[in-house]
């Protein structure tokens, strides 16, 4: 099985397992947009999976490049409510974004969405005012931040 068989599979596998979980999902908060940032193809899916199959957001738009996705926050009109950004990434890591970011008019709230063990990633999202969350996303950790 080649890699794009694999990752297929994986697909119809995750998709069977995560839309069979309904929990909560009547009793969810909903935001409208939210912007997913990750360089990772499965952690994207993972995520939007997790947003849609627990009804977290209305809207969902990926980027697997904090690049275009800048380019996309300065020249859409609408802008995403939420903004979950991985920090290890080629090109430009999360904190580099942030710091682009800010630069723009955009009042979207990030959250860090990141597998970084590191204790300084998390006191650097901290020290900036970024609540962090470990991958994978959980609705019940992302309702906790829409609080």
């Amino acid at each position: 099985m080649d890699n794009k068989e694999l990752l297929s599979k994986m697909r119809s596998d995750l998709n069977v397992k995560f839309c069979t979980v309904d929990e909560y999902k009547n009793d969810n908060k909903k935001t409208k947009h939210v912007l997913i940032i990750d360089d990772d193809d499965l952690s994207n899916f993972v995520t939007r999976k997790t947003l849609e199959c627990y009804e977290l957001a209305d809207k969902i738009t990926v980027f697997d490049n904090p690049i275009d996705s800048l380019e996309y926050l300065k020249t859409t009109v609408t802008k995403p409510d939420i903004i979950l950004l991985d920090i290890k990434m080629p090109v430009m890591n999360g904190f580099e974004f942030i710091e682009e970011f800010n630069k723009i008019n955009c009042d979207s709230t990030i959250f860090i969405l990141s597998s970084s063990a590191y204790s300084k990633d998390k006191d650097k999202a901290k020290d900036k005012g970024i609540k962090y969350m470990s991958k994978p996303l959980k609705a019940s950790m992302f309702q906790t931040l829409l609080d």
